[in-house]
């Protein structure tokens, strides 16, 4: 199976759904469950939002978003020219605290980074790069 995709699309909120739709559609040609996918489309919508909200400081730009398959991984990866940002270097929320009491953010990197295999972050030529890597097999290599 062959999958190598792009889309680039506006940081906007108005883009979610299109973006939805696009990994959904991109997911049917690769092999992987129902289970995955969900977790594909969840963190794909995570990591979108979070360049929406904070990449561009409320000025236009644009994401794009790269879908291939590296036998045995599905890769995502993610780059955006708004400011530098490692969402890699968020402090991990403290889950035991309750809700309530917990400051806002960094829940959604948290649960992305618990739902791959791998997430890396770079900064190239004046963008963020982040790279999401799940394992199609469901196995460790090795």
């Amino acid at each position: 199976m062959i999958l190598n995709r792009e889309m680039v699309l506006p940081a906007s909120m108005e883009d979610l759904e299109r973006l939805q739709a696009w990994v959904e559609e991109t997911l049917e040609g690769a092999d992987c469950d129902g289970r995955m996918a969900s977790r594909i489309k969840v963190a794909a919508e995570e990591i979108f939002v979070n360049i929406v909200k904070y990449a561009y400081d409320g000025r236009a730009g644009d994401a794009t978003v790269r879908l291939r398959v590296e036998k045995p991984w599905l890769v995502m990866e993610f780059e955006d020219g708004g400011k530098s940002f490692n969402p890699l270097d968020f402090p991990t929320p403290d889950t035991s605290v309750p809700v309530e009491d917990r400051p806002i953010g960094g829940l959604g990197i948290f649960l992305t980074v618990k739902m791959m295999d791998e997430v890396s972050y770079r900064r190239i030529d004046g963008k963020n790069c982040l790279t999401l890597r799940k394992r199609l097999s469901g196995k460790a290599e090795g």
